[in-house]
């Protein structure tokens, strides 16, 4: 992998993409404020941007299936507390149903959206 289009179906501004010298999803997602939008504008559309599916429903509602209750936690980032759980990519507070009711990304590398 020697570049990186995280944006095709969301019509994000990039023009040049940058080398990825270390593909692992947690060490950055470089993107615009704007883009960002867009895709989380598009996670709360249920999967989809601008009338077209780009995710399923399924998919979205995987993103918000709590996986680690009742496991053991290697490392947490410092921010994390105690009682949130992890989804497929962030972390989250479990509501009664067992999904997210809150869903954030406490970033090892200073980021807190």
């Amino acid at each position: 992998m020697t570049s990186a289009y995280f944006c095709h179906p969301l019509d994000c501004n990039v023009t040049t993409p940058s080398a990825v010298t270390n593909p692992l999803i947690g060490g950055g997602l470089k993107i615009s404020a704007a883009d960002y939008g867009n895709f989380l504008r598009m996670i709360a559309g249920g999967g989809i941007h601008n009338g077209r599916r780009i995710l399923t429903e399924e998919a979205v509602a995987d993103l918000s299936t709590v996986v680690t209750a009742g496991l053991n936690r290697g490392a947490m980032p410092g921010v994390a507390r105690s009682d949130w759980e992890y989804a497929l990519g962030q972390w989250c507070h479990e509501g009664d149903d067992g999904n997210c009711s809150i869903m954030q990304s406490a970033g090892a590398f200073g980021a807190y959206p």
